[in-house]
């Protein structure tokens, strides 16, 4: 989502076997523009997630999870050791005001108002006549309605 737009940028409708992490390169494809950065919650503190985003030159602002390890044949320099180092420094809470984590509301409050408007479920025609949201009919009058407020 562009946060000074509210614009969602990329979108994939799929089944509800096909779980977020695993959707994330996709989604990401769909995305011409550069990415600054990807905000997403604990879910996705796998590696073929950051391996997608840092593929983008994007900033990983992914929490790793409480219990989670150093990634030592990762290395020193890769994000999601990084951002352990920094949270084992300054604490979770502080990380996430650092990092922009909480942006990421953002994107979540745009998801809720397009399921608001048209629904938490798609019909299964609709799931396989249409692979981006981002070409469907709903996505572009969700997109107007959003830019008129």
């Amino acid at each position: 989502m562009d946060e000074s737009t509210g614009e969602i940028l990329g979108a994939l409708v799929s089944t509800n076997n096909l779980s977020d992490d695993s959707a994330l390169s996709e989604v990401l494809d769909a995305i011409e523009e550069n990415i600054e950065a990807v905000s997403a919650d604990g879910a996705y503190d796998k590696r073929k997630c950051y391996d997608a985003i840092s593929s983008r030159g994007a900033q990983v602002n992914i929490p790793p999870r409480h219990d989670a390890q150093y990634w030592p044949q990762e290395g020193d320099n890769h994000p999601r050791n990084q951002n352990l180092v920094r949270i084992e420094q300054v604490g979770r809470s502080q990380w996430k005001q650092e990092s922009g984590y909480h942006r990421r509301s953002l994107s979540e409050t745009a998801m809720f108002r397009f399921k608001v408007i048209f629904g938490t479920r798609a019909c299964f025609q609709t799931i396989t006549t249409i692979k981006l949201m981002r070409s469907s009919t709903w996505l572009y009058n969700f997109q107007q309605a959003n830019r008129i407020g």
